[in-house]
């Protein structure tokens, strides 16, 4: 028999399969951990949102307010992943991410200072890995 140096044909398609295999299993999971670390991005700014407005009315004595750009709070810049908004007098403050795999919406309110997904799927409202 002779000395080879080389690969067969039939490893390298054995490789191609195994590595095709690995990347349908990670992909996946990427993209979800992805989503996953965004919701908490909102969740983290959503309880910003909060104890700001908090802040506000005791300070100001005026209540709450619906610009968020009377709080003393470093917003993201625009353009970003979500779209943050306080609607009526701080009835509620919410996030929507209007891309990725799914659209949804994280809200808080001053009675609920833990926010809650509505929209999308359970699988993208997740905030940690259950």
């Amino acid at each position: 028999m002779e000395d080879r140096k080389s690969f067969t044909l039939v490893e390298m398609i054995a490789v191609l399969v195994i590595a095709g295999i690995l990347a349908a299993i990670a992909v996946p999971q990427y993209m979800l951990a992805v989503e996953r670390s965004k919701n908490r991005e909102a969740i983290s700014i959503l309880k910003a949102i909060y104890q700001a407005e908090k802040m506000y009315a005791l300070e100001t004595e005026a209540g709450y307010t619906n610009d968020i750009n009377k709080l003393d709070l470093e917003m993201p810049p625009a353009g970003g992943d979500w779209t943050y908004t306080i609607t009526g007098t701080f009835t509620n403050a919410t996030a929507v991410r209007t891309g990725g795999p799914s659209v949804r919406t994280w809200t808080v309110t001053p009675a609920s200072p833990i926010p809650v997904c509505t929209g999308g799927t359970a699988k993208y409202c997740q905030s940690r890995a259950d």
